[in-house]
C-alpha cells in the first residue's frame, strides 16, 4: 500500500500528454488550446470612433464656438480623411478611423444635423478624446491573449480570426470509457429487484468529466464473470485512450478487474492507497500505453478518487493548468487511523475572502445523497490525529 503522493507520482509518470493536431477555424470539436494566441498588431490598430455623430477639434469647442460646418464623411473601412479646418467638423460612423487633426467625437444624439452644417445642443459637455477608443487600447503587438492550456470556447475561434490565424494547434479531448461492473447494478431506467442497485457511477463520471471540459465518455457494463469481463475489457481497450473502471478492485470473491487486467497484460502500476475512502484504488497501464483506473465502486470512493487522481492526469496530459486551491478548517476534527483523509466540506468565506470548511458528515462510502451537499474535499495527511480549527489543508472542489 503506497501513500497518496507516491501514488500521484506514479499516475503522472505514466500518463501521456495527449496529441497536438491543428484544427481549421471551420472545424468545431471539444478541445485545450496548445499554442498561445499572439496579438500581430495593436488592438484597435487605429484609433477608432465609439459612436455615430461627428468628429472635431476640441479646442474649437472649447473657444466657444457650436456650429460647425461638415467637410467631409468618415464611413468605417475608409482610409482617414484629415480635418482641413479646425472651424469645420467630419460626419463620422461607429468603427471608423478618426480623421486627422479630431481629437472629440460628438455623439448623434448630441447635436443637429441640418443642410451640411452640425449645430450642438448648447447644454452639453465635451471632453478631449471622448468617444474614441484609442489605438491599442485594447492590447500590444506580442500580447498574449490566449494561453495554451485553455479550453477552446467560441471567444478563442474569435481572437485566432482576429490575429490572422486560419488554423490553430490544439489537443483533442481525450475518448474514455466508463466502465462499471457488478452483477447488483441495473441501468437507471429499470426497476432493481430487491437485491440490485441503480448504477450511478457512470452518470457521475460522464457528468463530472463533461462540465470540466476534460473527455468524452462512452459507458459500458460488465458482469461479475471473469470470461465477460476479460472479453469486454479487450475490446474496450483497443477503441479508447483511457478507461476508468469502478467496481470489482477490493478482495472479494468476485472482484475480479486486477485479475484480468492482469491476462489481458496491463501492468500494474499500484494497487491499494494509504487514504480513507477509496483505499482499494487500482492504477495500470495497458501494453499500448493506455492508462487504466480501478476505482472502488462504492459512490463516494469512487467519486473522490476521480478528482484527486483522474482529474490531475487529464490536467497533465492536456497541459492545461492545475487548480491549487486551500481552505482553513472552520472547525476541530479528529482521526485515529493512520491514513491520508478525504473530508467532504461545505465552503463560506471569511472577511478576508479566505474559504472556510465546515465538515459534511457522510454516513458510509455509499451516501452520495449527501456528499451532493458539499463544495468539495479536504486532503487531510496521514498524521496528527488532531486537525486544528484554523489550519488550512489542500482543497479539491466538484465545480472545477
Amino acid at each position: 500500500m503506497i501513500s497518496v503522493s507516491e501514488a500521484m507520482r506514479e499516475i503522472l509518470a505514466c500518463i501521456p500528454s495527449s496529441p497536438i493536431s491543428e484544427l481549421c477555424l471551420s472545424e468545431y470539436y471539444p478541445a485545450v488550446l496548445r499554442e498561445p494566441l499572439v496579438a500581430d498588431r495593436p488592438f484597435p490598430p487605429f484609433d477608432r470612433v465609439a459612436m455615430d455623430g461627428i468628429a472635431l477639434a476640441h479646442k474649437t469647442w472649447q473657444g466657444g464656438q457650436r456650429a460647425f460646418k461638415v467637410e467631409a464623411q468618415q464611413p468605417a473601412g475608409t482610409p482617414a480623411h484629415t480635418l482641413h479646418s479646425e472651424l469645420h467638423c467630419i460626419e463620422v460612423m461607429t468603427g471608423a478611423v478618426l480623421p486627422r487633426g479630431c481629437d472629440c467625437v460628438v455623439k448623434i444624439e448630441d447635436l443637429d444635423l441640418h443642410e451640411g452644417r452640425a449645430h450642438l445642443k448648447p447644454d452639453i459637455k465635451l471632453q478631449p478624446r471622448q468617444n474614441i477608443h484609442s489605438q491599442g487600447s485594447d492590447y500590444q503587438t506580442g500580447e498574449v491573449l490566449a494561453k495554451p492550456g485553455s479550453i477552446l470556447r467560441a471567444h478563442h475561434y474569435a481572437i485566432a480570426a482576429s490575429v490572422g490565424k486560419t488554423s490553430i494547434k490544439v489537443s483533442r479531448l481525450p475518448r474514455i470509457a466508463l466502465v462499471s461492473t457488478g452483477d447488483e447494478l441495473v441501468q437507471p431506467s429499470r426497476s432493481p429487484l430487491p437485491h440490485q442497485i441503480r448504477s450511478s457511477n457512470q452518470s457521475f463520471f460522464a457528468s463530472a468529466l463533461f462540465q470540466a471540459h476534460l473527455a468524452e465518455t462512452e459507458n459500458f457494463h460488465l458482469p461479475d464473470s471473469a470470461p465477460a469481463l476479460e472479453s469486454g475489457l479487450s475490446s474496450i481497450l483497443a477503441e479508447f485512450d483511457m478507461l476508468i473502471i469502478s467496481g470489482g478492485v477490493s478482495m472479494g470473491l468476485y472482484d475480479l478487474v486486477p485479475g484480468t487486467l492482469a491476462k489481458l497484460g496491463v501492468r500494474k502500476i499500484f494497487h491499494k492507497v494509504a487514504q480513507k475512502p477509496g483505499k482499494p484504488l487500482w492504477f495500470g497501464v495497458s501494453q499500448a500505453g493506455l492508462p487504466i483506473f480501478a476505482l472502488p465502486g462504492n459512490p463516494v470512493s469512487a467519486a473522490i478518487c476521480l478528482y484527486r487522481y483522474v482529474f490531475p492526469a487529464l490536467f497533465q496530459s492536456l497541459n492545461r493548468s492545475p487548480y491549487p486551491l486551500s481552505a482553513l478548517l472552520n472547525q476541530t476534527v479528529r482521526f485515529s487511523k493512520s491514513l491520508t483523509q478525504f473530508l467532504p466540506v461545505k465552503l463560506c468565506q471569511n472577511e478576508s475572502a479566505q474559504w472556510l470548511a465546515d465538515p459534511v458528515k457522510i454516513n458510509g462510502s455509499g451516501d452520495f445523497a449527501t456528499l451532493a451537499k458539499s463544495d468539495g474535499f479536504l486532503e487531510l495527511p496521514a498524521q496528527p490525529e488532531v486537525f486544528e480549527k484554523g489550519c488550512a489543508y489542500p482543497l479539491w472542489l466538484w465545480q472545477v
